[in-house]
């Protein structure tokens, strides 16, 4: 499985940004594959370095969630007999960029820095954005107004042909699996938008 991330170290703590889950072939640099999506969540959770900072696979130590959006998205191709780009990828950003298994413990880490950091990868329009963050959550409410906030870009067809099937193929399995989440219905009305420009 192919996941890469950045992985900075500051004190005791890891820090991951440009995290890519590739959905086939294997990158030999950073600079390699084609981007379809961006999924958002809270923080990278448990997954980890495999070796000292840098770019890197990643060592997935128990995390669910990766592995979760890759079938997500095989799963969409599938059903739309669609052929996936060669090194297709979906970026993977976050509220907050400090790993950490608990969130409770990683959030105060977190609130305890005074200049936090996010990824450059933020910046870049996707033509399409998934929120897994979940529900309400004092902490990190106020964490999710930069990406609320963005405006949906429309960007020209994708090089390669039938996208639009395979997003709209993740409209019923993201509604259903996030049972009624805010951002299942953000997810399916930016897929919807994306398509009537495609």
């Amino acid at each position: 499985m192919s996941i890469y991330a950045e992985f900075v170290q500051v004190g005791n703590h890891w820090f991951r940004y440009d995290t890519r889950v590739y959905l086939n072939g294997q990158p030999k640099s950073q600079a390699d594959g084609h981007c379809i999506a961006a999924v958002i969540g809270k923080n990278p959770g448990s997954a980890g370095p495999t070796n000292e900072p840098g770019w890197q696979p990643i060592a997935l130590n128990g995390d669910k969630m990766l592995p979760y959006i890759r079938n997500r998205f095989l799963e969409a191709y599938a059903k739309a007999k669609v052929l996936i780009p060669d090194l297709a990828y979906v970026q993977v950003l976050n509220l907050f960029y400090l790993c950490g298994k608990s969130l409770r413990t990683a959030l105060k880490s977190y609130g305890s820095r005074q200049e936090p950091q996010y990824c450059q990868t933020e910046g870049d329009e996707y033509p399409i954005e998934w929120f897994v963050w979940g529900g309400q959550h004092p902490a990190l409410d106020a964490l999710k107004a930069r990406f609320l906030n963005k405006s949906i870009a429309h960007r020209p067809r994708p090089p390669w042909s039938g996208l639009r099937k395979a997003y709209s193929g993740l409209i019923g399995e993201a509604h259903r699996k996030s049972s009624g989440d805010t951002a299942s219905l953000t997810l399916k009305k930016q897929i919807q938008t994306q398509s009537s420009h495609q």
